[in-house]
This record gives C-alpha cells, sequence and structure tokens, in this order.
C-alpha cells in the first residue's frame, strides 16, 4: 500500500502547478516567518484566501511549504537580531546570535538551513512510514501521562541554566507564574491581574517573546555605540563552511530530529517546546556545556533540527485523527476543510492520492528550502552590515508590529516593553531567559493536565503512578539526571588512570 501511495502522489505532485505552488509557499513562510510576531501560524492564515477552488493537493502543498519555510524563517531574525521569528526558534538565539557577534553568522545561517532540511527529512520519513502507529500511540496518551512529560520537559531546566541550577530553577519559576495570569481553568476566576481587564486573558506568547529578545537586545545594542551586528562580512563560503560542519554533527542531528518528531506526534505539544528540549539535551550530553551560550555551532544544530522534524510527525495526529498538533496545524486543519477534504481515521483509504501527495511534498518543500536558503546569502550579508544606529529603530517597528498584530491590543505594546526590562535586569544579574520561556510555555499545559488527570482518578494523586507508562516516564526523569553525572564521573576516573599512567 505504500508504494501505491508513493506512486500516486508522484504523479500529482510533480506537475508544474504543483512544483510553482511549492516554491511559492516556501519563500513566503521564509519571509513571513523571519517576522518576529508573525509565525507559521498567521503564516499560513493569511493564505488560506488564496486556496478557494484550488485543487486539494495544490492547496495543500501550497500550506505545507509556507508551514515549513516558516519554522525556519524565524532562524533568520534569532540568529541576526537574538529576535526569534516564532516560539520554535527561541533556542536558536542561545548560540546563533553570539555566532553572529562573533562574525561568524554566515557559519550559523549555514548549519541553520541545512540542520532544518535534514530534520524536515528526517520527519518526513517517519511521517511516510510511521503514520497510523505514531497516530495510535499518540492517542494513547492520557492527561497523567502528558503531565508528566511536561514535568519532564521542565526538569531539564536546570540544564538549560548556563549559571547556577538554583538560578534557573528561579527562572522558570517566574515564568510558569507569568503564564498563569489569566482565568483559572477549574474556578473560572482571574488570578494575578491585580484589577486590570487586560490581564484577564493572560500574557501572549509572542509578546513576551518579543519583550524577552528584541527589546532586551535593543537595550544591549543601545550600549553598542554605532557598530554592526556583525563584525564580519556575510560571505557564501562561510554560509557553506556553517552547513558542511552539520555533517560532523549527524548523530546530534539524528538525535534532535527524534526529539521534534515524537514532540510533533503528540498534540499540543508541537515545536515551540521542541526546540528547547533539543538544546538541553545537546547541552547535557555535551563533552562542554559550558560552552552552550557562547555560540557554539551545536546550539543551532540541535534546536534547527528539531523544530522542522516537528512539521511532518504533526501532521500525523492532524490527518489520522482529526486532533491538530498545534496551532499552525488547527489553521491547516480548517484549509483542508475549505478544500472539501475531512481529517480522520479513514482519509488514508478515502483519498490516497491526497495522502501520497502530502509524502512526496514533505521532501519536496524541504529540498526547496535548501535552495532558497544558501539562495538569499546576499540578503542576509545587507541585513549584518546594517550599523547599529539604523536597525535599532527598524526593530523597535517590527517589535511594535510584531505585538499589536497577534491581537490588536496596544496594551500588548506597553508589556511587552515591561517584560523586556525584567528580562534586561535577570540577564544583568546572570538568571536563565531560557529557563522563564520553557516555564511560561509549558504553564498552562501543566495545569490543565493535573486537573484533568484529578478529575478523571479515583484514587488521587495516585494516577501519576498507577500506570506502567506513567513509571516508564518517571524512570526516563530519572535516567536523563543520573546518565550525564555518570559519564562525567567515568570521564573523570579515565582521566586520572590516564594522567596516573603517563606519570
Amino acid at each position: 500500500m505504500l508504494l501505491e501511495l508513493l506512486s500516486t502522489g508522484l504523479s500529482a505532485v510533480f506537475v508544474p502547478i504543483n512544483i510553482v505552488m511549492g516554491i511559492i509557499g516556501t519563500f513566503l513562510g521564509l519571509i513571513l516567518g523571519a517576522l518576529p510576531g508573525i509565525g507559521p501560524p498567521l503564516s499560513v492564515a493569511l493564505l488560506l484566501p488564496l486556496i478557494f477552488g484550488m485543487d486539494p493537493v495544490t492547496g495543500t502543498i501550497l500550506m505545507i511549504g509556507v508551514f515549513n519555510g516558516s519554522v525556519y524563517g524565524g532562524s533568520i531574525s534569532a540568529i541576526l537580531i537574538n529576535t526569534p521569528g516564532e516560539p520554535g526558534n527561541v533556542a536558536t538565539c542561545f548560540d546563533g546570535y553570539p555566532m553572529a557577534r562573533q562574525g561568524r553568522a554566515g557559519e550559523a545561517m549555514g548549519a541553520s538551513v541545512v540542520s532544518s532540511v535534514l530534520g524536515g527529512l528526517i520527519t518526513s520519513a517517519f511521517f511516510i512510514f510511521l503514520l497510523v502507529p505514531i497516530a495510535k500511540l499518540s492517542l494513547k496518551f492520557g492527561p497523567s501521562q502528558m503531565f508528566l512529560i511536561i514535568v519532564l520537559a521542565l526538569g531539564t531546566v536546570s540544564r538549560l541554566a548556563t549559571g547556577s541550577m538554583l538560578k534557573g530553577i528561579i527562572s522558570s519559576g517566574i515564568g510558569i507564574l507569568l503564564g498563569l495570569v489569566g482565568y483559572d481553568l477549574m474556578s473560572g476566576t482571574s488570578r494575578f491581574t491585580f484589577g486590570y481587564i487586560y490581564l484577564k486573558g493572560g500574557l501572549d506568547l509572542v509578546v513576551a517573546l518579543i519583550g524577552w529578545f528584541a527589546i532586551t537586545e535593543l537595550l544591549f545594542l543601545v550600549q553598542m555605540k554605532g557598530t554592526t551586528v556583525s563584525p564580519a562580512a556575510l560571505k557564501a563560503r562561510s554560509v557553506f563552511k556553517g552547513g558542511k560542519e552539520v555533517f560532523k554533527h549527524l548523530r546530534l542531528v539524528g538525535e534532535s530530529s527524534l526529539i521534534g518528531s515524537f514532540l510533533g506526534a503528540l498534540p499540543g505539544i508541537g515545536v515551540a517546546l521542541a526546540n528547547l528540549v533539543a538544546y538541553g539535551n545537546a547541552k547535557s550530553s555535551s563533552k562542554h556545556p559550558e560552552r552552550f551560550g557562547t555560540g557554539i555551532i551545536e546550539g543551532v544544530i540541535a534546536p534547527e533540527s528539531a523544530n522542522n522534524a516537528v512539521t511532518g510527525c504533526s501532521l500525523i495526529p492532524t490527518l489520522a485523527l482529526g486532533i491538530p498538533g498545534g496551532a499552525t496545524l488547527a489553521v491547516i486543519l480548517g484549509g483542508l476543510m475549505i478544500l472539501g477534504v475531512t481529517p480522520g481515521p479513514r482519509l488514508v483509504n478515502e483519498d490516497p492520492r491526497l495522502i501520497g501527495s502530502i509524502m512526496v511534498s514533505l521532501i519536496l518543500v524541504n529540498l526547496i528550502l535548501l535552495v532558497i536558503g544558501f539562495g538569499l546569502v546576499s540578503v542576509y550579508q545587507l541585513i549584518t552590515r546594517v550599523r547599529t544606529g539604523y536597525l535599532i529603530p527598524v526593530i523597535l517597528a517590527i517589535c511594535y508590529f510584531g505585538a499589536y498584530i497577534t491581537r490588536h491590543y496596544v496594551a500588548d505594546i506597553f508589556f511587552m516593553i515591561v517584560l523586556g526590562f525584567l528580562a534586561y535586569g535577570m540577564r544583568k544579574a546572570q538568571y536563565s531567559i531560557p529557563c522563564m520561556v520553557l516555564g511560561f510555555v509549558l504553564a498552562k499545559m501543566l495545569e490543565e493536565n493535573f486537573h484533568k488527570s484529578l478529575l478523571i482518578s479515583d484514587k488521587g494523586y495516585f494516577i501519576f503512578i498507577e500506570w506502567p507508562s506513567n513509571i516508564l516516564i518517571i524512570l526516563i526523569g530519572v535516567a536523563v539526571y543520573l546518565l550525564p553525572v555518570f559519564s562525567r564521573g567515568i570521564r573523570e576516573m579515565r582521566l586520572k588512570r590516564y594522567s596516573g599512567d603517563a606519570s
């Protein structure tokens, strides 16, 4: 059946109109994704009016191209101006921007595009071979399992912190508190709003990210007195050098892609978490974790492999179950309905032409992304050579636009600035901004799955250790903490033994 699907997909995709739509979608997604505040959900939503009356295959290819391009596009602003285009590129800032400041923006951009393409191709293979099995697996995850997975993700927060573990935990706690601002899920009453009606809806994620990264970076740019973002020109040779460097870290690409693929297959988790978890895994398993955050290429490879690896597997619950794998997939689900497609368990049998086309188009748009990513080197160079005196007002205008366009609240601009000053003070005091972001992103999901678990339980808190899958997740969490400790101990013993033998 798989060969039949691929054969049908090849004949449907490789016609001129569909290839052109793949190119247009990827290019537009890349440009829109690079603008802070736009991101994949809005990028796809802006294209929905264009798909009315299209053939389902053509319209789907356009949406997949925009989705894939916008996820990568966020790395452009993350690396060049320390402003993630969307939550899936937050971790790219940690080492991508320091590389740009060191004159290695080209290497970071090259590593980003190759990592993204490899991650996209790996998740395409997962989509092709594991569509039905992973869909069934993700359906079996209940709220107690989801709660433990989120706790496990938060448990890696100490490894994301560049300073002390205590400061990392405090930072994540601040992020959780900010993420819980608004309505209580159980009682419906407002909390942490201090009487402000605006805060009853909670703080917007895009507004928070722009404040924590872009506004904070603007405050540091003001101190740079007329320098450029990158002290060296961004040359095509350096971009290809960064791309080649990725192939020296294929194991890291594989691990990060597996993380992104697994989290992408779980409804509601998605790209916002995958890049942070992959970054934490890369840091904890590295032989030189202290260099993360200073401009190390592995810090770009890991999150960029993971976030694009989400795209293919996030389509699995969307197509096979009719459950969106995230905000962007909810928009794509609406687009499919506009095209007359009804996602669900019977879609594979009812519309094999569409399923086969999606399998093939996932590979196609990643190859298109590789070409376009390297083809825009001259545009990247113009951005890196702009002096900060001109760059600051442009970034500030983009920040205002990005903060306002998401919900059309003027108050969002005010809170963007307030959160920016908060993050500026935390960075000065060496508290971890990544830890705060992770806590903020996971706060509502943590609370929701905790309450759902207790509501369906007749054993109270014992529900979290009731099932074998729960015990397995807990054991994985323990292993995540203990294995790096044991591995470091073994390395130290070997070094001592080696030094003793040498003497």
